[in-house]
């Protein structure tokens, strides 16, 4: 494929943006897609510039994530839809630790975060998934907070990453979590002292 054929952009740019992990999810899997295909311009200067970023990697201090940004990376890395796996379990271990640890950091950034339909009932969200039509989000509920029965079309998760919450007659606590089916009723959920959650959920 020559720049003639060339349809996505600059190939020096996407080349950049690719390595610095600019491109969102699907912009990467159609860049990487199109390298596939042979694009020898995109390769030529991925080539080119590959050294040059591991280089700048080398000489930038290390730098701590935020507890944010170490939620948003432990969330991504443990995303799942059904029965966690054991290494998932154990990815969910740490989230709770990275939790309890920045808790205050977590709470501080709820200015940010979208007040819901429901009362008491705020979102942060972390990563939508524009081709399942999905997100995976922080929700904190404040104390006394109830959710009315609802159901989604898809598959649900939710792990409790501080506080409590009731799900029916049954408590969950900070590293358990909950699954539901598609189409599965879900019954009234509440949090009488407040909790922090992270939920995988359809977008409707």
């Amino acid at each position: 494929m020559t720049s003639g054929d060339h349809n996505l952009g600059d190939p020096a740019e996407l080349a950049a943006l690719y390595l610095t992990g600019a491109l969102e999810d699907d912009e990467r899997t159609t860049f990487e897609a199109h390298l596939i295909a042979g694009c020898a311009d995109c390769e030529r200067e991925l080539r080119a510039l590959t050294p040059v970023f591991e280089a700048l990697a080398r000489l930038a201090p290390p730098v701590t994530p935020s507890a944010l940004s170490r939620v948003v990376t432990l969330a991504a890395a443990n995303e799942s839809l059904g029965e966690l796996s054991e290494q998932q379990m154990q990815g969910v271990g740490e989230l709770v630790a990275a939790v309890e640890e920045s808790l205050p950091e977590l709470l501080q950034a709820a200015r940010d975060w979208e007040p819901y339909s429901i009362e008491g009932m705020y979102v942060r969200p972390l990563r939508f998934d524009r081709e399942r039509q999905r997100v995976t989000a922080l929700i904190r509920l404040a104390p006394g907070t109830r959710m009315p029965p609802h159901q989604h079309d898809q598959g649900e998760q939710c792990v409790v990453l501080q506080g409590e919450l009731s799900i029916g007659h049954r408590c969950l606590r900070a590293g358990e979590y909950r699954y539901w089916k598609p189409g599965e009723p879900q019954p009234v959920q509440s949090s009488d002292d407040g909790c922090l959650l992270l939920v995988s959920s359809p977008l409707d």
